[in-house]
C-alpha cells in the first residue's frame, strides 16, 4: 500500500492507547470497534462480577464477538439462498413468457 493509502489512528481498549495503521477512511470505523470492545469488557466484568482476570475477560468478550459473526454470516448466506432462488424463479418467469411467443 502507499502511504495515501494508510491512515493512523488512535484507539483506546481498556486504558491502553494504540495507535493503529489502517486504509484511508476506515479510521472511524476502527474506533467504533475499540468502543464496543471497550463497552463489552465493562458488560462482562460486571456479568462475571469482575471476579476473573483481565485475559479471561478479553477471550469471553472474543468469543462472543465471533459467535455473533458466525451468526451474521449464517444469517446472510442464508438470505443470499433465498435472493438467488427468487432471482432463478423470476428467470423461470421469464423464460416461459419468451416460450409463449416462440
Amino acid at each position: 500500500m502507499s502511504s495515501e493509502e494508510i491512515e493512523k489512528v488512535d484507539v483506546e481498549v481498556h486504558g491502553e492507547k494504540f495507535t493503529l495503521r489502517c486504509p484511508a477512511g476506515e479510521g472511524d470505523t476502527f474506533r467504533r470497534a475499540a468502543r464496543d470492545v471497550n463497552r463489552a469488557i465493562g458488560d462482562m466484568q460486571n456479568l462475571t462480577g469482575n471476579r476473573l482476570e483481565l485475559t479471561k475477560i478479553l477471550s469471553l468478550v472474543a468469543i462472543n464477538f465471533s459467535h455473533d459473526l458466525i451468526m451474521k454470516e449464517k444469517e446472510f448466506d442464508g438470505r443470499l439462498v433465498k435472493a438467488r432462488d427468487q432471482v432463478k424463479t423470476i428467470i423461470n418467469k421469464i423464460d416461459a413468457i419468451g416460450d409463449d411467443f416462440s
